[in-house]
């Protein structure tokens, strides 16, 4: 029960940043932080400096990626490296890697669902 507070407080405290969190996949790295995290605030104030950051970044801005999406991965940059910094027992550790993997097998899959849907329109619209 402590851990989905804590993810709700991440998320509520990144909404009061004005960094609206995206509601479908992305809540899984709001998990992975719950885990690897004991500072909630530090970990807000470090999303919102490294969404900034990326913002900046090619591929990042205003045509580039949505900003729930940069969020997402500043979200995933700052548990990295709290999960460097965090000293895991063995049953958290193995937690932050499978939430890790699920992650990893999630954008796989959109990936394969935008290709999909993209060859399904090109091969409607050559007919």
């Amino acid at each position: 029960m402590e851990k989905c507070n804590k993810v709700i407080n991440i998320f509520d405290q990144l909404r009061q940043r004005n960094c609206k969190y995206g509601t479908g996949v992305e809540l899984s790295v709001l998990g992975l932080l719950a885990i690897t995290t004991d500072n909630i605030d530090a970990a807000v104030n470090d999303i919102v400096e490294v969404s900034n950051y990326l913002l900046t970044c090619k591929g990042f801005g205003a045509f580039g990626i949505g900003k729930a999406q940069r969020i997402m991965y500043s979200s995933i940059l700052v548990s990295q490296e709290n999960k460097k910094q965090f000293s895991l027992n063995t049953i958290n550790f193995a937690a932050v890697n499978s939430i890790t993997n699920i992650i990893i097998a999630q954008q796989a899959a959109m990936t394969a669902v935008i290709a999909s849907s993209v060859a399904a329109s090109s091969s409607a619209n050559s007919n």
